[in-house]
């Protein structure tokens, strides 16, 4: 078993961790981390695991405190994941941020694993630049990514992608505890999130771009995108055109998004992405907790007189875009560097 610790352990995300952590195959959670720190996590997390309820939380500066700890899941926020991921780094641990901060940062590879493991080998380059004698930072992507990244990323690999346009609708829950308010979604659409556009349509071009002679040469792929937060709990959803660089009839994009299976590792789902023939789905209520929170919804699929192609798509924005991501990472770590 590999002892792991959580940073900002008693957020949204942070106690999404917890839940997903607790019985794991691979993972011990042996340390937490918070900005209010205390003798028990039961005193600050009325959610927490039972079999986590006894552990003490730490503040985050006591980084000392992980030193077991070979993989840390770091929820914290932007401003303060700036400071604290890379020490913790320091520390000689795999840090898994989830700071949107560290996300175009050369040395950092930005991961989906069933995508782009091989990015991966960025952290030699990163040890090297930052003087860490093992470990590093790997960057977890914008959680909305993953609900049309995951169904592109076959079509790219088999014929390749000219061009993209997105709109997302996303979940309150995505903007965490202290963000847009329940009472200001109701009977409303917010069409504007701060910053997301430009990282939904950057992040995918690092993520799809070729690992070359220490850096990640970006994928030359126009994506065009629009972000609201939509009255939803938990769900992102994707409604997205597609131009492929060779045509591809419906039955064939479906044929191969059923037959996508990259990665085996405990988290992964099976199957990662479920195509609904049925002209109303996929919906967040009814889809967004398939997988365990971790496949891709796919539904209406169809010719697109712009583009060529159109379909929707739904993720899970807390479990597949965040913790639930954030695990399979460290899962494809333990494996792809054989940790131990």
């Amino acid at each position: 078993m590999i002892d792991v610790g959580v940073l900002g352990a008693t957020g949204l995300v942070g106690e999404q961790y917890l839940a997903l952590l607790e019985n794991h195959p691979y993972f011990r959670l042996t340390f937490l981390a918070a900005s209010n720190p205390s003798q028990h996590l039961s005193d600050v997390c009325k959610n927490a695991p039972r079999s986590f309820a006894h552990l003490p939380v730490f503040s985050v500066e006591e980084c000392e405190k992980a030193r077991n700890c070979l993989i840390i899941f770091s929820a914290l926020p932007s401003q303060v994941a700036k400071t604290y991921d890379w020490l913790y780094a320091q520390c000689g641990c795999f840090v898994i941020s989830s700071s949107s901060l560290h996300r175009m940062e050369e040395d950092v590879p930005l991961i989906i694993p069933e995508v782009n493991l091989a990015h991966l080998q960025l952290l030699e380059y990163q040890r090297k630049k930052r003087k860490l004698h093992q470990g590093g930072v790997i960057a977890k992507p914008n959680c909305s990514l993953q609900s049309y990244v995951l169904p592109l990323t076959p079509l790219h690999q088999l014929v390749g992608i000219e061009a993209i346009v997105v709109n997302t609708y996303q979940a309150v829950s995505g903007a965490g505890r202290n963000g847009i308010g329940a009472l200001d979604m109701i009977d409303n659409l917010v069409p504007w999130i701060k910053d997301e556009e430009q990282k939904s349509s950057t992040e995918p071009q690092k993520i799809w771009g070729e690992f070359l002679d220490g850096r990640v040469a970006f994928a030359d792929i126009p994506i065009s995108t629009q972000c609201s937060r939509a009255p939803l709990v938990d769900g992102h959803m994707a409604f997205v055109g597609v131009r492929l660089k060779k045509p591809l009839d419906n039955a064939a994009i479906v044929e191969i998004w059923e037959r996508y299976r990259p990665i085996d590792f405990p988290s992964s789902p099976r199957p990662l992405l479920q195509y609904f023939s049925a002209p109303d789905r996929p919906q967040p209520r009814l889809d967004r907790s398939l997988g365990k929170g971790m496949a891709i919804s796919i539904g209406r699929l169809q010719k697109c007189p712009v583009l060529g192609h159109k379909f929707v798509a739904l993720s899970h924005n807390r479990i597949r875009g965040a913790a639930g991501g954030g695990v399979l990472i460290a899962e494809a770590i333990k494996s792809v560097l054989a940790l131990q």
